[in-house]
């Protein structure tokens, strides 16, 4: 039993005429009435009566009629979705984010994708940056992002820079060094320097900031380990400590830290926030989604 029955058995039903019904659908008669008979055989039971001159719906004839209009509908949805679907206004994208950094893009990012494309859902899965690779091949997420820095991109997958993001000094709005509007790496000597990572660990955090004073020859204090960003803005706010970090404007604490620009130059002193998205993986919606971010894009 399949669709093409269903149409004969509704052309049928309607006309209540064989040979109308026959020509409706264009086929011969022989073969309509072959087929409705085959329709009753599988289910078992009558759908219609027929005598001389006259064909009838039974009461399970009847019943069935409303059902197969029902199929029909549900049909139509299905062919409409999926026509939806392959032109991104209906479907799924998941996105990876990057914790408070995130906020720097994405709310207006989002908020443009949703007014275009209201009928897609959005989730967003805080995955570390060294994760996410994996995360877009498998497909838990369809676009990522990450900080390059000339690093080769594999084979697989494709990037669109976004922003170029300065590293800045933050510190407590009441530290001396915050009335300035830049601050050199070397005022930074005496103060204690902290970096996301695990104790007596060498971090990316922490590897990135003994990088940038080692290449200006600048000794100072050990970096401080903190377990977390928000631990570590925590930290800033009270004035514990000192860092280098890109801003997250949204931070619960950003009427307690200040970002001031350094001083030095150097290449090593910005990165390139990019999206990052499997080459082959690619669907409507997540296409229309690189479209919005591309509004973005640095030139």
């Amino acid at each position: 039993m399949d669709l093409r029955h269903f149409r004969y058995f509704a052309a049928v039903a309607e006309t209540l005429n064989f040979r109308k019904a026959a020509e409706r659908l264009n086929v011969t008669q022989p073969t309509l009435s072959r087929q409705i008979k085959e329709l009753e055989d599988f289910m078992g039971v009558r759908l219609f009566e027929r005598t001389t001159g006259k064909v009838m719906l039974t009461p399970s004839g009847n019943a069935f009629l409303e059902e197969v209009y029902d199929i029909f509908e549900r049909v139509e949805m299905a062919v409409t979705t999926a026509q939806d679907a392959a032109s991104g206004s209906i479907g799924k994208l998941s996105i990876a984010g990057i914790g408070a950094l995130s906020s720097a893009f994405l709310p207006p990012a989002l908020s443009k994708y949703r007014e275009l494309y209201p009928l897609i859902e959005v989730t967003l899965e805080e995955i570390h940056e060294s994760d996410q690779w994996e995360a877009l091949r498998s497909g838990k997420i369809q676009v990522g992002f990450f900080f390059y820095k000339g690093t080769p991109l594999p084979s697989d997958f494709e990037k669109m820079e976004l922003a170029k993001m300065d590293v800045l000094v933050a510190l407590n709005k009441d530290h001396p060094l915050a009335k300035d509007s830049s601050v050199s790496l070397r005022d930074l000597m005496e103060d204690s320097v902290a970096a996301v990572g695990k104790k007596d660990t060498e971090s990316m955090h922490a590897k990135a900031i003994k990088n940038i004073f080692a290449k200006r020859g600048i000794k100072h204090r050990h970096i401080r380990r903190v377990g977390g960003y928000d631990a570590l803005l925590a930290l800033i706010a009270g004035g514990h400590c000192v860092s280098l970090l890109l801003k997250a404007d949204f931070s619960v604490y950003s009427d307690k830290i200040a970002y001031r620009s350094i001083r030095e130059q150097g290449d090593d002193l910005y990165v390139m926030l990019s999206a990052i998205w499997c080459r082959d993986n690619r669907s409507k919606a997540l296409d229309n989604f690189i479209g919005v971010l591309e509004e973005k894009a640095v030139n």
